[in-house]
C-alpha cells in the first residue's frame, strides 16, 4: 500500500474536500473508494477504513483501536 502527503495542499481543490485529516482510500486505475474525513478518536473511522481496504486488497481487517491499546500498554 502507497501513502502520499500532499505538503502543497493541491489535493484540497482535486478532491474537493474541507475537511483536515481526509484520507482517500483509491484502488488501482484511479477509483475513490472510501473518504474518511476527520478524526475520531474512539477508533470507528480507523476500524471502518481498515475494513475497506482489507475488502480492496483481499486481506483480513486490522483492529487498529486494539493494536493502538495494546502498544500504549
Amino acid at each position: 500500500m502507497l501513502y502520499a502527503v500532499d505538503s502543497k495542499g493541491e489535493a484540497w481543490e482535486t478532491f474537493e474536500t474541507t475537511t483536515m485529516p481526509a484520507s482517500f482510500l483509491i484502488e488501482t486505475g484511479s477509483k475513490i473508494v472510501s473518504v474518511a474525513a476527520g478524526c475520531d478518536a474512539s477508533g470507528r473511522l480507523a476500524k471502518k477504513l481498515s475494513e475497506k481496504v482489507a475488502k480492496t486488497v483481499n486481506a483480513d481487517a486490522v483492529d487498529v483501536q486494539k493494536k493502538v491499546d495494546s502498544a500504549r500498554k
